[in-house]
């Protein structure tokens, strides 16, 4: 295997085991910083530890609002992916498309965090395991390096 391909293992296997685990256990620090960054867009909110105070609602933003678990479900996706087509992704790019993929989930999730803020009630629950998935299916799809060879077939002799 090449090194891009150990990368992306090791970084699959954090994503999938380890940092759900971490994230849970160490809410009480991270949960400040999650409501920080959303109260950065929501005007007139202030956050006080893991809650974000506006006129309308006092939002608490629990280890379940993180995202870690979308992101973990996705990272389930791409290891399937992965192994499906092993060889393929083995380089860099894999990396790259795999790091920029938990970006945009973490900008989804802290998006889906305002909207509950600023509408003062939950949304929709599944919709970024929904985005997660369609995501993946649009990265497989529109990448030409990740999708099978489909070139003129021998002839058989």
């Amino acid at each position: 295997m090449k090194t891009g391909g150990y990368v992306l293992v090791v970084l699959l296997a954090l994503f999938v085991v380890a940092v759900p685990f971490l994230v849970h256990g160490h809410w009480a620090e991270l949960g400040p910083y999650w409501a920080r960054a959303a109260a950065l867009f929501v005007p007139g909110s202030v956050p006080r530890s893991d809650h974000i105070i506006t006129p309308a609602a006092d939002v608490t933003i629990t280890w379940q609002c993180s995202g870690v678990e979308n992101i973990q479900i996705f990272s389930m996706l791409f290891a399937t992916v992965f192994l499906m087509n092993w060889k393929r992704m083995q380089g860099w790019k894999s990396v790259l498309l795999y790091i920029g993929a938990l970006v945009v989930l973490s900008i989804v999730n802290l998006a889906r965090i305002i909207t509950i803020v600023v509408r003062a009630k939950e949304t929709h629950y599944g919709l970024t395991n929904t985005l997660a998935l369609a995501l993946l299916i649009i990265l497989v799809w529109k990448i030409k390096w990740l999708r099978p060879v489909t070139g003129p077939t021998p002839a058989s002799s």
